[in-house]
C-alpha cells in the first residue's frame, strides 16, 4: 500500500473486475484498459503504467469522493447521472491541473497538460460531457 499525502492507495496492473465497472464503462463509453483507462475502485488504481504524481492527485481525489459516499454507489451514479460524472471529474481535474501548474516550471508543459484534461473531460471517456472551451475553463478555475 503506497500513500499520497493523507490518501493510502494500491496500484493494480490487472483489469479491475469489481461491481462489473469495467464492463458497464467498456459499453457505455467505449473505453478499453489496454489503451491506458484509469479505474479507482475504493484505494486501489487500475491502470497498465505506474502513474505520475498529477495522475495520483487524481486518482486520489476519486478515493475521497467514493470513501465519502461508498464505493458502489459512487460508482452507479457516476454510470447513471451525467452532471454527477462531469462534477468528480471536473474537481478531479482541476487538483491535477493545479497540482501540475504548482510543481512543473516549464509552462508549456502546463498548458499540455490543461489541453490534454481538457480534451478527456470533454471527450467520449466520460460521455461528451461539455464543450473543449467549457472543459478549459471549468480546470483552470479556482
Amino acid at each position: 500500500m503506497k500513500k499520497f499525502k493523507d490518501i493510502h492507495y494500491k496500484i493494480k496492473h490487472t483489469k479491475p473486475n469489481k461491481f462489473g465497472i469495467y464492463e458497464k464503462a467498456k459499453k457505455l463509453f467505449g473505453v478499453n484498459f489496454e489503451d491506458g483507462i484509469i479505474f479507482t475502485i475504493g484505494n486501489k488504481i487500475y491502470c497498465k503504467e505506474d502513474l505520475p504524481d498529477h495522475l495520483i492527485v487524481h486518482e486520489s481525489t476519486h478515493i475521497q469522493q467514493q470513501r465519502e459516499m461508498g464505493v458502489e454507489k459512487w460508482w452507479n451514479q457516476y454510470f447513471a447521472c451525467a452532471e454527477f460524472r462531469f462534477i468528480q471529474e471536473a474537481i478531479a481535474y482541476k487538483r491535477q491541473y493545479r497540482y501540475f501548474n504548482e510543481n512543473c516550471e516549464d509552462k508549456g508543459k502546463v498548458l499540455l497538460l490543461l489541453k490534454h484534461c481538457a480534451k478527456c473531460l470533454s471527450g467520449s471517456m466520460y460521455g461528451n460531457l461539455c464543450s473543449f472551451k467549457k472543459a478549459c475553463e471549468v480546470i483552470k478555475d479556482k
